[in-house]
Protein backbone atom coordinates (compact mmCIF):
# COMPACT_ATOMS: atom_id res chain seq x y z
CA UNK A 1 0.00 0.00 0.00
CA UNK A 2 0.99 3.56 -0.77
CA UNK A 3 0.67 6.86 1.19
CA UNK A 4 0.39 9.74 -0.82
CA UNK A 5 1.42 13.03 0.21
CA UNK A 6 1.78 16.48 -2.31
CA UNK A 7 2.04 13.73 -5.16
CA UNK A 8 4.98 11.84 -3.34
CA UNK A 9 4.21 8.22 -2.70
CA UNK A 10 5.34 6.42 0.09
CA UNK A 11 5.87 2.99 0.97
CA UNK A 12 3.08 1.71 3.55
CA UNK A 13 6.18 -0.64 4.59
CA UNK A 14 7.70 2.51 6.13
CA UNK A 15 5.36 3.34 8.48
CA UNK A 16 5.77 -0.98 10.26
CA UNK A 17 8.50 0.77 12.14
CA UNK A 18 6.67 2.03 14.59
CA UNK A 19 4.28 0.05 17.20
CA UNK A 20 0.91 -1.61 15.37
CA UNK A 21 -1.42 0.33 17.33
CA UNK A 22 0.44 3.60 15.66
CA UNK A 23 -0.44 2.17 12.77
CA UNK A 24 -4.07 1.63 13.70
CA UNK A 25 -4.27 4.86 14.32
CA UNK A 26 -2.73 5.90 11.61
CA UNK A 27 -4.53 4.42 9.36
CA UNK A 28 -7.67 5.19 10.76
CA UNK A 29 -6.76 9.23 10.77
CA UNK A 30 -5.90 8.97 7.28
CA UNK A 31 -9.45 6.67 5.86
CA UNK A 32 -10.89 10.02 7.35
CA UNK A 33 -9.29 12.22 5.18
CA UNK A 34 -9.69 9.96 2.32
CA UNK A 35 -11.44 11.71 -0.78
CA UNK A 36 -14.57 9.40 -1.76
CA UNK A 37 -14.83 11.74 -4.67
CA UNK A 38 -11.80 10.69 -6.42
CA UNK A 39 -10.89 7.50 -8.11
CA UNK A 40 -8.16 5.86 -6.22
CA UNK A 41 -7.71 2.75 -5.83
CA UNK A 42 -8.08 0.90 -2.43
CA UNK A 43 -4.62 0.00 -1.78
CA UNK A 44 -3.90 4.03 -1.47
CA UNK A 45 -4.76 6.63 0.70
CA UNK A 46 -4.61 10.29 0.37
CA UNK A 47 -3.43 12.96 2.45
CA UNK A 48 -5.30 16.01 2.02
CA UNK A 49 -3.60 19.35 2.39
CA UNK A 50 -5.24 20.11 6.07
CA UNK A 51 -3.89 16.68 6.99
CA UNK A 52 -0.14 17.76 6.16
CA UNK A 53 -0.75 21.24 7.64
CA UNK A 54 -1.91 19.61 10.74
CA UNK A 55 1.00 17.73 10.94
CA UNK A 56 4.04 19.22 8.75
CA UNK A 57 5.39 15.50 8.66
CA UNK A 58 4.00 14.40 5.38
CA UNK A 59 7.31 13.73 4.37
CA UNK A 60 8.18 11.96 7.57
CA UNK A 61 5.07 9.09 8.12
CA UNK A 62 6.83 7.66 11.07
CA UNK A 63 6.96 10.72 12.62
CA UNK A 64 3.30 11.76 11.34
CA UNK A 65 2.45 8.48 13.20
CA UNK A 66 3.93 9.35 16.22
CA UNK A 67 2.28 12.57 15.92
CA UNK A 68 -0.96 10.87 15.37
CA UNK A 69 -0.47 8.72 18.26
CA UNK A 70 0.42 10.95 20.89
CA UNK A 71 -2.17 13.47 20.01
CA UNK A 72 -5.08 10.01 20.60
CA UNK A 73 -3.06 8.79 23.59
CA UNK A 74 -2.66 12.49 25.54
CA UNK A 75 -6.35 12.65 24.82
CA UNK A 76 -6.82 10.45 27.79
CA UNK A 77 -3.73 10.09 29.66
CA UNK A 78 -2.62 13.84 29.92
CA UNK A 79 1.02 14.60 30.79
CA UNK A 80 2.14 15.52 34.57
CA UNK A 81 3.55 17.94 35.12
CA UNK A 82 6.99 16.70 35.32
CA UNK A 83 6.44 14.92 32.31
CA UNK A 84 5.43 18.02 30.70
CA UNK A 85 8.56 19.65 31.35
CA UNK A 86 10.88 16.78 30.34
CA UNK A 87 9.12 16.75 27.15
CA UNK A 88 9.85 20.87 26.88
CA UNK A 89 13.34 20.76 27.42
CA UNK A 90 13.83 17.87 24.98
CA UNK A 91 12.19 20.21 22.63
CA UNK A 92 14.48 22.96 23.67
CA UNK A 93 17.37 20.58 23.38
CA UNK A 94 16.65 19.73 19.92
CA UNK A 95 16.02 23.10 18.64
CA UNK A 96 18.91 24.19 19.88
CA UNK A 97 20.99 21.20 18.88
CA UNK A 98 19.65 21.70 15.40
CA UNK A 99 20.71 25.40 15.75
CA UNK A 100 24.24 24.46 16.37
CA UNK A 101 24.72 22.09 14.43
CA UNK A 102 23.28 24.40 11.28
CA UNK A 103 25.94 26.62 12.16
CA UNK A 104 29.24 24.48 12.37
CA UNK A 105 27.58 23.14 8.66
CA UNK A 106 28.91 26.32 6.98
CA UNK A 107 32.89 25.17 7.99
CA UNK A 108 34.55 22.37 6.77
CA UNK A 109 35.25 19.20 9.18
CA UNK A 110 38.93 19.61 9.53
CA UNK A 111 38.57 23.16 10.75
CA UNK A 112 35.59 22.38 13.37
CA UNK A 113 37.81 19.97 14.81
CA UNK A 114 40.07 22.52 15.22
CA UNK A 115 37.63 25.11 17.21
CA UNK A 116 38.88 23.44 20.79
CA UNK A 117 42.32 24.18 20.11
CA UNK A 118 41.86 27.59 18.92
CA UNK A 119 39.39 28.50 21.08
CA UNK A 120 42.67 27.85 23.96
CA UNK A 121 44.43 30.07 22.29
CA UNK A 122 42.14 32.97 21.77
CA UNK A 123 41.24 32.88 25.40
CA UNK A 124 45.16 32.69 26.43
CA UNK A 125 45.40 35.73 24.01
CA UNK A 126 42.67 37.46 25.58
CA UNK A 127 43.96 37.01 28.94
CA UNK A 128 47.22 37.62 28.42
CA UNK A 129 48.57 39.21 24.68
CA UNK A 130 52.07 37.34 24.42
CA UNK A 131 50.57 34.06 25.30
CA UNK A 132 51.82 31.51 22.39
CA UNK A 133 49.08 30.83 19.71
CA UNK A 134 51.02 28.30 17.33
CA UNK A 135 48.06 26.86 15.76
CA UNK A 136 46.66 30.70 14.91
CA UNK A 137 50.08 31.77 14.19
CA UNK A 138 50.26 28.76 11.64
CA UNK A 139 47.30 29.52 9.81
CA UNK A 140 48.47 33.87 9.62
CA UNK A 141 51.73 32.86 8.23
CA UNK A 142 53.27 35.75 10.82
CA UNK A 143 51.37 38.22 9.40
CA UNK A 144 50.63 40.24 12.79
CA UNK A 145 47.52 41.97 11.85
CA UNK A 146 46.13 38.94 10.19
CA UNK A 147 46.85 37.43 13.42
CA UNK A 148 45.03 39.88 15.60
CA UNK A 149 41.84 39.42 13.20
CA UNK A 150 41.45 35.95 13.27
CA UNK A 151 41.98 36.07 17.54
CA UNK A 152 39.45 38.71 17.76
CA UNK A 153 36.92 36.42 14.79
CA UNK A 154 37.47 33.34 16.78
CA UNK A 155 36.58 35.31 20.62
CA UNK A 156 33.17 36.58 18.31
CA UNK A 157 32.43 33.46 17.54
CA UNK A 158 33.12 32.07 21.38
CA UNK A 159 31.14 34.72 22.18
CA UNK A 160 28.37 33.99 20.60
CA UNK A 161 28.21 30.20 21.16
CA UNK A 162 28.67 31.28 24.86
CA UNK A 163 25.54 33.64 24.08
CA UNK A 164 23.44 31.11 22.50
CA UNK A 165 24.08 28.19 25.25
CA UNK A 166 23.17 31.39 27.23
CA UNK A 167 19.91 31.44 26.37
CA UNK A 168 19.20 27.57 26.13
CA UNK A 169 20.35 27.40 29.74
CA UNK A 170 18.06 30.00 30.94
CA UNK A 171 14.82 28.74 29.10
CA UNK A 172 15.67 25.60 30.73
CA UNK A 173 15.65 27.11 33.95
CA UNK A 174 12.41 28.40 33.67
CA UNK A 175 11.17 25.34 32.27
CA UNK A 176 12.60 23.73 35.33
CA UNK A 177 11.04 26.78 37.99
CA UNK A 178 7.25 26.41 36.66
CA UNK A 179 4.87 24.70 39.05
CA UNK A 180 1.43 24.19 36.32
CA UNK A 181 1.70 22.23 32.55
CA UNK A 182 0.14 25.86 31.67
CA UNK A 183 3.23 27.84 32.98
CA UNK A 184 4.96 25.54 31.10
CA UNK A 185 3.75 25.22 28.01
CA UNK A 186 4.03 29.33 28.18
CA UNK A 187 7.66 29.10 27.46
CA UNK A 188 8.72 29.90 24.11
CA UNK A 189 11.08 27.73 22.72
Amino acid sequence: MKILANTVAYEKQSVRVVTDDMIVLLNERIEQRVDESTNVSKDVYVYDTVYVDDYKRFSDPVGAAKDIFEKEYRKNNPLTLDEAKVEKIKKLHEKYQREYDEYLSQYPKREVESFATKQSEAIAYRLDNTAPTSTIDAMCFGDETKRVELINAILEKIDYLASQEGLMLSKRDMIKACTTIEDVESVEI
